[in-house]
């Protein structure tokens, strides 16, 4: 999450795509996820995430250290950018949960169990 969080505070927007190169790893169209899998990286978003909270808790208007770069030099090995077909759903129809066509609400009912005229 804190991956997550940090990519969209730098890039303010960030793909499906650069979302799955976060999670898994490997270089993005616009994010670079394999740093977020170096240790030290991930060390200097811990602190960076306390001293937030810490900066939210006492209602302060900055937080004590600057948000990570990605600049900074940690050793990477070098990966092309292929983009992954994303998970298909179980049961394989290929469509997302989200695709699903929303029930019909269930007409109101007076104090009689009858159905309401409109």
């Amino acid at each position: 999450m804190l991956a997550l969080a940090h990519a969209m505070e730098a890039h303010k927007t960030v793909s499906g795509d650069d979302v799955a190169a976060i999670i898994e790893g490997h270089q993005g169209p616009i994010v670079d996820g394999r740093i977020y899998h170096d240790p030290e990286f991930q060390e200097r978003l811990e602190e960076y995430h306390e001293a937030a909270l810490r900066a939210h808790q006492e209602f302060a208007r900055k937080v004590s250290i600057p948000l990570p770069k990605m600049e900074e030099p940690i050793a990477l090995q070098p990966v092309a950018y292929h983009p992954t077909q994303p998970p298909r759903p179980p049961g394989g129809n290929g469509r997302s949960p989200w695709d699903r066509p929303q029930k019909p609400k269930p007409p109101e009912r007076n104090g009689e169990g009858e159905p309401e005229a409109r």
